[in-house]
């Protein structure tokens, strides 16, 4: 059986390789015809494939684009909340010192109309009351070192509040600007 096979197998051949070198002139441009036609139709393919998938990526891109910017204009409007109420508490404990300060002054009749009006006093008042409570630090008096003071208790007191309360201001506006920075760090980026 398998030789019957086989010898059929190669009688077809015969014929179809005696058919082919008879009509040689006729198969060989369709055969030449037909793998152009292949490769361009293969080739065609897989453009059409390319272009599809080029596409997609774009659509697929731009709909990352649009979801990116979303994400990124909720974390602006989530920053710029968290800076707000940064601000917020911030003047709230301004005022607060402001009161201090004036409580601390009452005897002044000039209130303090802004923060940097209070920043501004305060600095020239430490400024002042150091540069006035502290004679001849800076030089050598020969003399040997006594008890008592320039200033009493009271004053002492009262340029000791005045520090405290200009240091609790510049560590309350940096406290602010540290949490500001960093609310807008976690959109923007720390560099």
């Amino acid at each position: 059986m398998l030789t019957a096979l086989f010898a059929a197998a190669r009688l077809a051949f015969t014929k179809l390789a005696a058919f082919v070198f008879a009509h040689w002139r006729i198969i060989l441009p369709v055969l030449i015809v037909g793998l152009i036609a292949w490769s361009y139709f293969s080739m065609r393919g897989q453009r059409d494939d390319a272009i599809a998938q080029l596409y997609a990526y774009k659509q697929e891109q731009i709909q990352k684009a649009a979801e990116r910017k979303l994400d990124n204009e909720r974390k602006e409007q989530e920053a710029q909340l968290r800076i707000n109420s940064i601000m917020a508490n911030h003047q709230v404990t301004i005022n607060q010192l402001r009161k201090e300060y004036g409580n601390l002054q009452s005897k002044n009749a000039a209130a303090v109309k802004s923060n940097a009006d209070l920043r501004e006093r305060l600095r020239l008042e430490v400024a002042n009351r150091f540069d006035t409570r502290l004679p001849g630090l800076l030089q050598a008096s020969g003399e040997s070192a006594g008890s008592g003071g320039d200033s009493n208790a009271t004053v002492a007191r009262s340029a000791y509040d005045t520090l405290d309360l200009a240091c609790s201001i510049t560590t309350a506006d940096y406290n602010a600007l540290r949490e500001a920075w960093d609310a807008g760090c976690k959109v923007h980026g720390c560099q």
